[in-house]
């Protein structure tokens, strides 16, 4: 069972994830959040949920990528 969080916070993190992949792809971002991450995407690449990629098929439909660059929600499947 995931943890819920209110939409305000959701929005934060969604704009949170997308902001540190634009600041990743210009090679600004904070090496924590960076190491973080890359564990992060390493289980969701290994998960049998996750579509073309980079599409989280576990419930939420997120972007993985921008997903695991962000603090504020975990894996839907708790793997996170």
């Amino acid at each position: 069972m995931t943890k819920q969080i209110s939409i305000g916070k959701k929005i934060y993190a969604i704009g949170s994830g997308w902001l540190n992949l634009a600041r990743q792809k210009l090679g600004i971002l904070d090496e924590s959040i960076e190491n973080e991450a890359v564990k992060r995407m390493a289980i969701c690449l290994s998960c049998e949920k996750l579509k073309n990629g980079n599409f989280c098929g576990a419930g939420c439909g997120c972007y993985a990528p921008a997903k695991t660059l962000q603090n504020i929600e975990t894996c839907p499947l708790n793997k996170w």
